[in-house]
């Protein structure tokens, strides 16, 4: 029997076969864009339908919102393909649609229209938005008679499917012909080779995203699509020395036969050089490098005036880390992901002072990180610094990612919830052979071989992420605050004393939500200390005409707010100037910014921060480094900055906001747009 879904509908029913727990009646109307009286009304009619396809309706439970069972998720799943409405998100539909392209060289727009379900005039619209995306990458879609095709540097149309794979990994399986299949399993054992030949474990995200995409720019080559001309790598002669390019160089020969040329080769070893590792042998220790870790695990303690809980590993795994990351820069071929502004916004000092103290690595490499690549080292520095419960393990964490993106996940995860005992991370092919105690898992990775209820969440956990964990630890019976546990003890007896229940079990459910959410909107005010605006004022931020000021002058015209009203001495000033002059422009964190800091025991009476703004822009050190504004933060101790810093890296991180600063004329537009983000 067929059942024909409105589009309305068919977005409800989506949203609750994707989603892993509970979804709330405001959060459907939202994310489909009608009325909450609309979505009351469609879940009635879904349900009617339903139960005329005799698949189980959608379920409420009371205080936390409506969700489907897994079995009518998996009957729907199958019900799907008969459903008169398109297969595909937009998203979707431009991965194929570029996949199309990236393989056969050109696409027919009938094609696809007839393939997703959709009409030309979306398909159209579908390929404006690949070229909005494609912009950063200097690539694009041409069209003609002849049809579509793209056109731009074949490594950055390469990279552009590296970087979207890599970001939205749930798009790989999207493609999956028999011949990407074969393809995929000899990568697969080729790669393990590798791993097992050089004594390296690369991290499962990048074997997972690796396999998929060099399948398919396997295919492309086959194809003969491939619009690779001479291209002289960076250091040619030192790729040629690396065992991944005797790798490569055989494991190419045999597959491509006369396509194969010095370009596949050093293309293939240069991807393998840059990708994430969790290991690397002793004699791949790049010593230089193991140095300038050295220098900046000390600058970062002297910046954040911290201790970490192990050292060593800490300096491990950053060498490990940056060693690949070194190639990655050389071979223009850095990551790029979205959550990492999360980590801005919530752990904005570890942020910022990574940022300062990363500089010596890229005076060394002699390029600057993106974002993403700053954020990924600063999951290192946030994951020794908290704390680990070391009791017995109630939750496995499995992470697909770096040593370093486990550990920031365990330091989310100890940080939100003290009172649950978390296992140290381990990889998701280390679950196949450990024996498991765990009740439940945690994974940032979708997981197939394990019978224990497991939720997948993102590396950098979103609110939306807490509020599946806490439905999933309580439906599971993990939250154990002795605190809670009180409470909750408490309000059932005062409810059974004095009132007739005529359902315990929803009551017992409802009540356990109120106090989990009671203490995660708790924890989220654990985070103290005057906000942006309160430190920040209108007599702290100054602006200077004079053509002749160098840097050393512009710190301490910058300061002097905060000498006059005693917030600092002399001593914090000379502390900031040394500091540059002995470590270089490292206080220089986005384009004609400087962040100016000390150690808040080097001359800081009490919290307090200074902007300049120059009408031109000057040398910070030499002139690779130019700044035209420069921030002054004086910490009085590890914490009561933090509010401030957070407001502050989100101000920095939003262009239009720092384009509004950079052209103020007065120091009451600047206090105006810090409030408004405040409200």
């Amino acid at each position: 029997m067929n059942m024909k879904f409105t589009k309305n509908q068919h977005k409800i029913i989506n949203l609750l076969v994707k989603v892993k727990y509970f979804m709330t009646i405001s959060e459907m109307s939202e994310k489909v864009d009608i009325s909450e009286r609309s979505v009351y009304k469609n879940l009635s009619l879904i349900n009617e339908k339903l139960k005329s396809l005799n698949i189980e309706g959608i379920r409420n439970v009371y205080g936390q919102g409506y969700y489907l069972g897994e079995n009518s998720k998996r009957e729907l799943m199958l019900y799907q393909s008969k459903l008169e409405q398109s297969k595909y998100s937009s998203t979707e539909r431009q991965y194929l649609e570029f996949i199309e392209l990236f393989i056969n060289g050109k696409f027919s727009i009938q094609k696809v229209s007839e393939r997703c379900g959709v009409s030309k005039q979306t398909v159209l619209k579908d390929i404006d938005s690949l070229k909005q995306k494609m912009n950063d990458y200097e690539i694009t879609i041409i069209s003609n008679y002849d049809g579509h095709f793209l056109s731009g540097s074949e490594i950055q149309i390469r990279q552009f499917l590296f970087s979207w794979l890599y970001s939205n990994q749930e798009l790989a399986n999207l493609y999956e012909t028999k011949e990407i299949k074969e393809l995929r399993f000899l990568i697969s054992q080729w790669l393990d080779s590798l791993e097992n030949s050089k004594n390296i474990i690369y991290s499962d995200e990048f074997i997972y995203v690796f396999e998929h995409f060099y399948a398919l720019t396997l295919e492309r080559i086959f194809n003969g699509n491939s619009t690779a001309k001479k291209f002289n790598y960076p250091l040619n002669s030192k790729l040629q020395e690396e065992p991944e390019y005797k790798f490569s160089s055989a494991f190419l020969s045999i597959l491509l036969g006369d396509k194969y040329d010095e370009f596949e080769k050093t293309y293939l070893t240069s991807v393998l050089l840059g990708g994430q590792k969790r290991k690397l042998s002793k004699d791949s220790i790049n010593q230089e490098i193991s140095q300038i870790v050295s220098v900046i695990i000390k600058e970062f303690k002297n910046l954040a005036d911290c201790s970490f809980r192990d050292e060593n590993k800490l300096h491990q795994d950053l060498v490990v880390h940056l060693a690949t990351t070194f190639f990655r820069v050389k071979y223009r071929q850095q990551y790029q992901k979205s959550d990492f502004d999360l980590i801005k916004e919530n752990y904005p000092d570890i942020y910022i002072y990574t940022k300062m103290s990363i500089h010596p690595f890229e005076r060394f490499i002699g390029a600057s990180l993106n974002d993403y690549e700053v954020g990924l080292v600063s999951i290192y520095f946030a994951s020794q610094i908290s704390r680990v419960v070391e009791t017995e393990p109630k939750v496995l964490l499995v992470s697909s990612g770096s040593n370093g993106s486990a550990g920031f996940l365990m330091t989310q995860m100890v940080e939100q919830y003290p009172y649950v005992n978390f296992s140290i991370p381990i990889s998701p092919s280390e679950l196949k052979n450990r024996a498991i105690q765990e009740k439940v898992i945690i994974t940032n990775i979708s997981l197939v071989q394990t019978k224990l209820p497991w939720l997948k969440v993102n590396t950098v956990l979103s609110s939306k992420d807490f509020e599946n964990i806490d439905n999933f630890f309580q439906l599971n019976g993990i939250t154990n605050s002795e605190n809670l546990q009180t409470e909750y003890k408490a309000i059932m007896e005062t409810i059974y004393d004095n009132a007739k229940v005529v359902n315990r079990v929803e009551l017992e459910k409802g009540i356990r939500q109120i106090l989990i959410e009671k203490k995660r909107h708790e924890s989220k005010k654990k985070r103290t200390g005057p906000l942006l605006s309160e430190i920040l004022t209108e007599d702290t931020i100054k602006f200077n005409h004079n053509d002749s000021l160098n840097w050393e002058q512009a710190i301490r015209a910058c300061a002097q707010p905060l000498l006059e009203k005693g917030n600092i001495s002399e001593k914090y000033v000379d502390a900031m100037i040394r500091n540059v002059k002995e470590n270089g422009p490292y206080i220089n964190i986005g384009t004609e910014i400087a962040l100016a800091h000390a150690r808040p025991s080097e001359g800081v009476n009490k919290l307090g921060m200074s902007l300049l703004l120059l009408d031109h822009d000057i040398d910070l050190v030499d002139s690779e480094h130019k700044i035209k504004l420069i921030i002054v933060l004086a910490a009085a101790d590890s914490t009561s900055h933090l509010n401030a810093l957070s407001e502050l890296a989100k101000i920095l991180g939003n262009k239009n906001d720092v384009s509004k600063i950079m052209n103020a004329k007065s120091a009451s537009e600047i206090v105006d747009l810090i409030k408004k983000g405040e409200k």
